[in-house]
């Protein structure tokens, strides 16, 4: 029955292999996998516990990895060496990672651990490879994007290479992902310059120095004429211990311009309308990335219209905030400013979007599963408030200034996305053998007779067997230690 499920599995590979190659399975080629440690974590104590968060950016970052709060009774069973390699098995489904440099920690229930009898890297390589990632979605295997078990696992296909060459195909990842690697280095710089760019724009464009040759083209008559005319001064606040403001701009708080809509709607009494939830808001862009559907809700919601600013109050630090070009419903955690004679919507939005704003909604959150800031707490905000028409002129420097780098990261985005595209080619030439068939045609004594693939998986096979023999002979002398014990209590 297990040679007929293997033969299955194999049927399915995505492989078309060298002559010197053989199709095998993941399971075949790595002792038996294990599920992790069942525990709670907490911030200290003595034996780390890695969880699949911990693995999904691509590195780990120890100091932020967590501890067991109940350490494993049989520690040794569950302890990360170098060379395991983890894999998820639920939530980011068929992620894995290479342990290498442990600090003493133990893995979680949701991870399973396979532990290589062949070149590691190798099998980490493959794991991030298009046939490993097709294969996790396939049907064929019963695996689905919801979970993944150790036996689904044990029967992902993988092609194996005579061992002199799975060495070479690794260092030729290695020489080709170094490079790689560092032009994808670069890119994200980029990126995170253009992040720092946009508020800096944004810093500049509130201290009045975007517009400063603006307001030298107006007369202080025009000025004075137009400060007159909006009567602004009857927000003003008390300019004490705050920067100095170029003519005619004026100091104010946040409540004082504006208030959040208190319209709340039940969605079931209302027609087909746009709902928009935090979902929906993309985090430090200011974008609405779309929308669902009034009919998808329930319970109340609150009312927008056309030109106001949705501000996300749950969890303020990811920054979402939008202007609606639609009327609709959103979440009651999102706070809707109305048009004002105060403000130009845009300006106020993005007022809310600047790093100073941010740091201060933080300062007055509360909860700690749901983080959320109030009205309340941002209420004492304090904005300088320049001329209506000063804003407009504003929103335009900024809008030209945000194009420009729109354009730069879309050319980044480009080429992070080439980048990933000619790492998943090369890791598919690689496992089709494309790779290394120079090195095979001039090393054919490395790859045959006994340092062929059919002699490794032999080896490979006798191994396993020898270790899990030695496993259970230490389980069962392990077993018969702790029942003399027991018996002299």
């Amino acid at each position: 029955m297990r040679r007929e499920k293997e033969n299955m599995a194999l049927s399915n590979s995505h492989f078309f292999l060298p002559d010197d190659w053989i199709d095998t399975l993941l399971g075949e080629v790595c002792l038996n996998p294990q599920y992790g440690w069942t525990t709670k974590s907490k911030e200290k104590g003595n034996v780390h516990l890695l969880r699949t968060s911990d693995i999904t950016s691509g590195r780990i970052d120890w100091d932020s990895v967590p501890f067991c709060e109940k350490e494993p009774s049989e520690k040794e069973k569950y302890l990360l060496k170098n060379g395991d390699i983890v894999i998820s098995r639920a939530g980011s489904v068929g992620y894995n990672y290479l342990i290498r440099d442990p600090k003493e920690s133990v893995f979680a229930s949701y991870l399973i651990r396979f532990q290589p009898l062949i070149n590691n890297k190798y099998v980490s390589f493959f794991l991030n490879s298009p046939a490993y990632w097709k294969s996790i979605s396939e049907k064929k295997l019963g695996i689905t994007t919801a979970n993944v078990n150790a036996t689904k696992l044990k029967q992902i296909p993988i092609p194996l290479p005579p061992l002199l060459e799975q060495h070479k195909i690794v260092e030729k990842f290695e020489e080709l992902f170094t490079k790689l690697d560092a032009g994808v280095e670069a890119l994200k710089k980029v990126k995170e310059q253009v992040k720092h760019y946009r508020q800096s724009v944004l810093k500049s464009a509130f201290e009045g120095k975007l517009t400063a040759d603006w307001r030298q083209l107006m007369s202080n008559d025009e000025l004075r004429v137009l400060n007159e005319k909006e009567e602004r001064f009857k927000i003003k606040i008390d300019n004490v211990d705050l920067p100095e403001l170029p003519k005619s701009w004026i100091w104010t708080q946040l409540g004082n311009i504006t208030k959040p809509s208190k319209e709340k709607v039940d969605p079931n009494k209302v027609g087909l309308t746009n709902y928009v939830g935090l979902e929906h808001i993309e985090k430090d862009t200011s974008k609405l990335l779309g929308y669902g559907s009034s009919h998808e809700v329930r319970s109340s919601k609150t009312k927008f219209y056309k030109g106001d600013v949705l501000y996300g109050k749950l969890r303020p630090y990811l920054n979402k905030v939008v202007v609606a070009d639609f009327d609709g419903l959103c979440s009651t955690d999102i706070l809707v400013f109305p048009k004002s004679k105060n403000f130009i919507n845009k300006f106020l939005a993005y007022r809310l979007f600047s790093k100073d704003f941010v740091r201060f909604a933080n300062l007055g959150i509360s909860g700690v599963q749901h983080p959320r800031t109030s009205f309340n707490k941002i209420f004492p905000f304090k904005i300088a408030l320049p001329l209506l028409q000063e804003q407009k002129k504003i929103v335009e420097e900024i809008e030209r200034r945000f194009s420009i780098a729109d354009e730069i990261e879309n050319t980044v985005d480009k080429s992070l996305k080439q980048a990933e595209k000619l790492r998943q080619s090369i890791l598919k030439k690689a496992f089709e053998g494309k790779l290394t068939e120079k090195w095979r045609e001039e090393h054919p004594a490395l790859i045959s007779g006994e340092n062929s693939a059919e002699k490794l998986l032999e080896k490979i096979k006798k191994e396993k067997a020898k270790i899990e023999v030695e496993m259970k002979s230490k389980s069962r002398q392990k077993r018969k230690r702790e029942s003399k014990l027991s018996s002299k209590r």
